[in-house]
């Protein structure tokens, strides 16, 4: 949720902003392969290319600030948890449970984290508010 007046129609999950990188992706279909991870199920704003990277190299981002060019900056608060959203059939992605179920038995911080509804996990992907310098 965020405290800030939203634009009539327009809908957030938890954030104005959620980051996901490309080492993310790659982690989790590394670890099921048989499942089709594309960015299009997390719905993030912006994809981060993490090349060289791998796992899930957002969580070290936490209480940290990033900056995107030299005027914004966003402080990282909270992994994005996720929901049965991500495993609903998508154009030609199937419906598919094991996407859900993945990254929350194998997320480091899956485990410890609340979330507001059942069966939600974090895929890596974190939260951010956002300020201009």
């Amino acid at each position: 949720m965020t405290d800030e007046g939203m634009p009539e129609d327009t809908f957030f999950d938890l954030g104005p902003v959620h980051i996901l990188t490309t080492s993310t992706i790659n982690q989790l279909r590394e670890l099921y392969p048989q499942g089709r991870f594309e960015v299009r199920r997390f719905r993030p704003n912006i994809v981060v290319e993490t090349p060289g990277e791998t796992g899930f190299v957002e969580n070290a981002w936490l209480s940290h600030t990033a900056a995107i060019g030299h005027e914004v900056l966003l402080r990282v608060f909270n992994p994005c948890p996720r929901c049965v959203m991500t495993t609903l059939p998508q154009a030609d992605l199937p419906q598919d449970h094991g996407i859900l179920r993945t990254p929350a038995t194998t997320t480091p911080t899956s485990a410890s984290t609340p979330w507001s509804c059942s069966k939600a996990s974090c895929c890596g992907a974190m939260r951010f508010e956002w300020w201009t310098s």
